[in-house]
């Protein structure tokens, strides 16, 4: 279940999947709980990970894709 969680928070299972996944957690309410800790998990993760590049560290990727370009 847990790489379910995984895969579906995501974007990575296809719709039958998915909609079988969401009908099992309307049924289980251990497996929709950890589904709620799964979400809040990984959007403190999203959230902590946001941090902009130094400015020149962008200077030089620019100045690369240029010569690239």
């Amino acid at each position: 279940m847990t790489q379910n969680m995984r895969e579906i928070m995501n974007g990575e299972m296809d719709l039958p999947v998915a909609q079988r996944f969401h009908e099992h957690l309307r049924h289980c309410p251990d497996c929709h709980e950890e589904s709620l800790r799964v979400e809040r998990y990984i959007t403190l993760l999203r959230q902590s990970c946001r941090c902009e590049a130094p400015v020149e560290l962008r200077e030089r990727i620019m100045i690369e894709i240029r010569k690239i370009g």
